[in-house]
């Protein structure tokens, strides 16, 4: 059995497909089946369009591999491996590594509680800062008032 993963390394982000095919060869002289499954991730974030091939000898059969990350998963480094078993014998195994590479995406919400604010020399209000993103976010909060009147003080 000859098994070709393709590619080797890709960028996923969440609410895009990210694809890999898979090429199986049956090297054998007799019919052969192969099961097809992803190992490292959550199945429900795989779909395989075919998870078993039966090949005859020297034929080559292709499965389509289609990675889907759910919201929020954090940003960096992953690996999935492709697992090919032959369910005839001489039931072999091969496994196959791919490099995920989960960008970083930054959401960064800000809001201002109470909306309004009257005071004489000094008001206070929050600033609610939330990262629906998916990497640590260093937000450094500065204010500006075009006319100069009014001087920002944020701690932390």
């Amino acid at each position: 059995m000859r098994v070709e993963v393709a590619p080797l390394r890709l960028s996923a982000v969440h609410g895009r497909e990210a694809v890999v095919t898979v090429r199986v060869t049956n090297t054998g002289t007799l019919i052969s089946g192969h099961r097809i499954r992803v190992l490292g991730v959550d199945e429900s974030w795989v779909r395989v369009d075919q998870p078993t091939l039966s090949l005859f000898p020297d034929g080559t059969g292709t499965a389509v591999l289609t990675v889907m990350l759910p919201k929020g998963i954090p940003a960096g480094a992953r690996r999935i491996d492709v697992e090919v078993v032959e369910l005839t014998p001489p039931h072999e195994r091969t496994v196959v590594t791919v490099e995920l590479s989960v960008p970083a995406q930054s959401d960064i919400k800000l809001s201002i509680d109470p909306v309004t604010a009257t005071g004489g020399s000094a008001a206070v209000v929050g600033v609610l800062a939330e990262n629906a993103g998916n990497a640590v976010e260093e937000v450094p909060f500065a204010g500006k008032d075009d006319a100069g009147e009014i001087d920002f003080v944020f701690t932390p």
